[in-house]
């Protein structure tokens, strides 16, 4: 199955959200033009951080992100176990997005797409697609900002 011969989005290039995808972009197009089945993402369950990072949804780590750190800076003042709680989140957020990943990353795609067409010149489209498509260099950013993170929790932690 094509994408050009589905509805998934038509008034957005088939080519350029095929290159905002980039690797693994007939998995996203089949599981996106499949409305009666339900699919499990196991990349975005077992490797959310990394996930999201290959994915290029930086918004939403840096988010989720923030409210771990806001999780241990309560923490302190208030007396609870922070890793017990963002232990739990992140387990239910594997399950989430195991379940739903598939479909946010979908939207993201859709409106990443639509910004870029509204900023970007028609005959530029595609390699402004291809410049943002879905990479390895978004997973080492994650990482980075997950030791970020780890190093910040651990000093509100000896507070």
């Amino acid at each position: 199955m094509t994408i050009q011969q589905t509805n998934l989005q038509p008034d957005l290039d088939a080519d350029a959200i095929r290159l905002l995808i980039g690797p693994n972009d007939n998995y996203y197009i089949f599981h996106w033009n499949e409305t009666k089945k339900h699919s499990f993402n196991w990349g975005a369950f077992l490797f959310i951080f990394l996930w999201m990072g290959y994915r290029k949804m930086y918004g939403l780590v840096a988010g989720i992100l923030a409210v771990f750190l806001l999780i241990d800076v309560l923490a302190v003042p208030l007396g609870f176990d922070a890793d017990l709680i963002v232990n739990v989140l992140i387990i239910a957020m594997g399950v989430f997005l195991g379940f739903f990943g598939t479909g946010l990353y979908r939207r993201f795609v859709i409106r990443k797409l639509r910004k870029l067409k509204a900023r970007t010149a028609s005959d530029e489209l595609l390699a402004a697609a291809d410049q943002r498509r879905a990479g390895w260099i978004g997973v080492v950013v994650v990482w980075v900002v997950l030791l970020v993170y780890t190093g910040l929790s651990n000093l509100i932690g000896r507070l």
